[in-house]
């Protein structure tokens, strides 16, 4: 049985894989002797093959987690795996449809995904679910099979094969044009890459099972709701402007988000018991944004914009100061080289959509920016043209490539691009 977790948001295809195995290593394998993770980027086609085959005699069941294949530079694996794939675990009822993404809690879907008890049966008179093409995004649990047919259980299950193998992808997202679903794949820097031609017809064999998800990056209402509703399982409140403020400083990062969320509370909760005696503090505790703009250090730095926007007024003389001085405050070279080449990235997005002649308010909803970043890279790119902004860019692609082979010295190559854009 095929699992396939993929998308740019990490956070949350992470605590969807972890658990799974969970609840796997809780019902069906406590000795952990039958789940396996591999490393897909140097992983051979025999070993992946043989995952679907092998089995443990500690467990009825086996689990092998296949970690970013994709990134793997053999390709003629790709095709090997993907011919044994399409003979032993064909699609069935291929023309199928399924409906939107649910928002439900992700504990509730893998309860689903793996039980212990047998198939679900069609009430009386109901017809059995039907399996096809599921729309990317949708919670393994709403496909209907996963009632049917029961996916991970200690009992029978319709169909060969018990082993579970998950294919886990970090760098792989989809988009629409039209009725078209093109799917990219994300280098080191963020750039997005036409998936080669060699890569897809395994990706969309994956993509077309019963149990993927794809996990994309959450708009700025999903992500003040979710924001909202972790806050409320950790036992505290949050206001909307304060997620908001939250939301423009950390971005759609959720790994930095559920950090500062940890953080926001405790210093909550301490400031409490400072001013309050114990019968006085409450029990639910409130972030407030003076203390979000106080604590957390914003992706969206106030500087990167400055520098950029001596950039677009061809301010070089400000510029080479601004970068100067961000090195004095202490920040890394990979920090700055990081924020200026999203902010790069930004520019060249909103570039393209400002020649597709997209409002501004298409332009938040359809590059999922906050509509603060969004302002200032309207009003930054009115002075680049989108040859300058895809030079400039190749040109900071090149210089991390040199900073982290070796090469050169960050500080260096960044004032010379400053020199020369």
């Amino acid at each position: 049985m095929i699992i396939f977790i993929y998308g740019e948001d990490t956070f949350r295809s992470r605590k969807k894989l972890k658990e799974l195995k969970d609840k796997f290593i809780r019902e069906i394998d406590p000795a952990e002797s039958s789940l396996t993770t591999l490393d897909g980027k140097t992983a051979k086609a025999k070993e992946i093959i043989d995952c679907f085959g092998a089995r443990s005699l500690l467990a009825k069941k086996r689990m092998t987690v296949i970690e970013n294949l994709f990134f793997n530079k053999n390709r003629v694996a790709f095709e090997e795996i993907f011919n044994y794939l399409k003979k032993v675990h064909p699609i069935r009822n291929s023309g199928g449809t399924f409906p939107p993404e649910a928002d439900r809690p992700l504990a509730e879907n893998s309860a689903k995904i793996i039980s212990k008890s047998q198939p679900a049966r069609p009430a009386k008179g109901e017809a059995p679910p039907v399996g096809g093409p599921r729309e990317a995004g949708q919670p393994l649990a709403d496909n209907p099979e996963a009632k049917q047919w029961g996916v991970i259980s200690n009992g029978a299950r319709a169909g060969k094969d018990d082993n579970i193998i998950i294919f886990w992808e970090s760098a792989i997202k989809t988009k629409t044009a039209g009725n078209k679903k093109n799917a990219f794949l994300l280098d080191s820097s963020g750039k997005e890459n036409p998936l080669p031609k060699t890569l897809q017809p395994l990706f969309n064999f994956l993509a077309r099972q019963p149990y993927a998800q794809e996990f994309k990056l959450l708009s700025n209402i999903e992500l003040a709701a979710w924001i909202k509703k972790e806050v409320e399982t950790r036992g505290a409140m949050i206001t909307n402007q304060a997620a908001q403020t939250l939301i423009s400083l950390a971005g759609n990062d959720l790994w930095q988000i559920n950090n500062e969320i940890d953080k926001l509370i405790n210093y909550e909760a301490g400031q409490e018991a400072k001013l309050l005696t114990p019968s006085q503090v409450q029990k639910t505790k409130t972030i407030s944004e003076e203390a979000i703009k106080q604590l957390v250090k914003g992706k969206f730095d106030e500087n990167i914009f400055a520098l950029t926007d001596a950039l677009s007024n061809r301010n070089r003389k400000l510029a080479s100061e601004l970068l100067g001085q961000q090195y004095e405050a202490g920040l890394s070279d990979g920090y700055l080289l990081s924020m200026i080449t999203r902010q790069f990235r930004i520019l060249l997005q909103v570039r393209q959509a400002l020649d597709s002649r997209f409002s501004s308010r298409k332009i938040i909803t359809a590059l999922k920016l906050h509509p603060f970043v969004a302002q200032k890279s309207i009003n930054q790119v009115r002075n680049f043209n989108l040859a300058s902004l895809k030079s400039a860019l190749n040109k900071l692609v090149e210089i991390d490539y040199l900073v982290k082979t070796g090469q050169a010295e960050a500080q260096t190559l960044l004032n010379l691009f400053i020199q020369k854009i």
